[in-house]
């Protein structure tokens, strides 16, 4: 499996956005991990930009489609790979 993600992250509002190459996260309990397809940007990233409401590091992005690719514990039989 891939280890690597590309994210884009905020640092701060006095900055732009950077692009960066993250360690992939392992899902928790009940979590999954998603390959994200495609993100858009919506009102509210501009918003969280434009006020420092957001902690330095942030990654990015939450209105996202996207492929399961891995299950946290007890996500099986809810959850699938694919």
């Amino acid at each position: 499996m891939v280890t690597i993600m590309r994210t884009v992250v905020f640092e701060s509002n006095d900055k732009p956005l950077s692009v960066q190459d993250l360690p992939m996260p392992e899902p928790g309990p009940g979590q999954l991990l998603l390959k994200v397809k495609a993100c858009g940007i919506c009102g509210s990233d501009l918003h969280a930009y434009q006020v420092p409401v957001i902690p330095p590091g942030m990654v990015m992005g939450h209105e996202f489609t996207g492929e399961v690719v891995a299950l946290g514990n007890g996500t099986e039989g809810e959850w699938s790979i694919g």
